[in-house]
């Protein structure tokens, strides 16, 4: 299998990415080198692929891709489209969401300067526009970052089964044994973690990428 992670900035890409990076079923998980517009046909990603000592057909492998207003020029909608063309029935899309308050406080912690305003406004132009179309695109799994947390036992081996991996995997160990120490659990209190803190700005005109966001099975989503 080919697997794509894709995702706001601040959803748990990088999470999920260490997750499956860890699988020992998994070749390599790439991180953000954006594959599809370095390697600008099938030829030359498979060349660039075997450069890393990986076999493209035999082995699974996958790429952590987070969707700004576009990919390095590609929108991620034709991120996605190229990788079910390349891959057919070896694609696989993981496509996960968080809050879009949580997105915004988490975006804010790390760039300071206004980027909770900033990160809502981006939030609320690209969202609505995305989520609709990734939900009908072939090979595509999507879920809520809360519901990996609190629901950690039941959605793990869901994920795991649809990239073709040995679900019975104790996700628990991997990640003790293979991933950093901010990963080493998941913690359930950091689902919906906004409830707990005041709002520095508006944020008047969510409501609409809430109601879309809540037509993905999972814990809802309220402001």
């Amino acid at each position: 299998m080919k697997i794509l992670i894709i995702g706001f900035q601040r959803s748990g890409t990088t999470l999920l990415r260490r997750m499956l990076h860890g699988h020992p079923e998994v070749r390599r998980m790439f991180h953000e080198e954006f594959l599809l517009k370095k390697c600008q046909s099938k030829d030359s990603l498979y060349k660039y692929l075997i450069n890393h000592k990986i076999s493209p057909d035999k082995d699974t492998w996958g790429e952590k891709v987070p969707f700004y207003p576009s990919v390095r020029k590609i929108s991620v909608l034709k991120y996605c489209d190229i990788w079910n063309d390349y891959f057919g029935e070896d694609a696989r899309i993981l496509h996960i969401i968080r809050h879009p308050i949580d997105v915004a406080f988490s975006i804010d912690k790390m760039y300071r300067n206004q980027s909770f305003n900033t990160a809502l406004r981006v939030y609320k132009k690209i969202m609505p526009k995305i989520v609709p179309k990734l939900l009908e695109l072939p090979f595509v799994y999507t879920f809520k970052y809360e519901d990996l947390l609190i629901n950690s036992e039941k959605i793990i081996p869901q994920i795991f089964t649809f990239c073709d991996l040995n679900s019975e995997v104790d996700f628990k160990k991997l990640l003790t044994k293979n991933l950093k120490d901010k990963y080493k659990k998941l913690d359930p209190t950091r689902a919906f973690a906004y409830k707990t803190k005041s709002l520095p700005y508006s944020i008047k005109g969510l409501e609409n990428s809430i109601e879309i966001l809540n037509k993905v099975k999972g814990p809802e989503y309220k402001i």
